[in-house]
């Protein structure tokens, strides 16, 4: 399988009883260490190199992923794109979108949105956050809603 960057780093559907998976992470787990290392005696207010802080889904993309297929010692599924869809779907840029038509996805993946906050507000500007303040909204009038804004 190649992998691509819209591969889902979240890996939606991952088993986590699965030694792979377990593997997985915990090959990424020590890679993030091992890079940190020379780092753990600096002060908290010390700059990381960009080029040595590597993000754990580069990690896991770029290095460990690959290394474990070329081992068959992890099997990865390709999702359907139009089901589970890349934050990118609201930009209509990613790729394989013209294809989707007008069906709603069912999980709209978005990763990439750095902070939880950041998330929720997004979801809220697209009419796709179903709390409101502690409790859940009204379900069906906001399934609706949701729904309506993939037309």
């Amino acid at each position: 399988m190649q992998l691509t960057m819209l591969v889902s780093p979240g890996l939606m559907s991952m088993k986590g009883n699965r030694s792979g998976a377990l593997t997985m992470w915990t090959r990424v787990l020590d890679r993030i260490q091992k890079d940190m290392k020379p780092f753990h005696s600096l002060p908290d207010s010390a700059t990381i190199p960009p080029e040595r802080a590597k993000h754990e889904q580069v990690i896991l993309l770029k290095d460990v992923l690959p290394a474990m297929l070329n081992h068959s010692e992890i099997k990865v599924i390709d999702l359907d794109r139009c089901t589970y869809a890349s934050g990118l779907w609201y930009t209509r840029k990613a790729p394989h979108i013209k294809t989707c038509g007008h069906i709603p996805p069912a999980v709209l993946n978005n990763n990439w949105i750095e902070g939880n906050q950041n998330k929720i507000n997004r979801a809220k500007e697209r009419k796709h956050w179903f709390l409101h303040g502690d409790r859940c909204a009204p379900w069906n009038a906001t399934l609706t809603t949701a729904i309506n804004t993939f037309k």
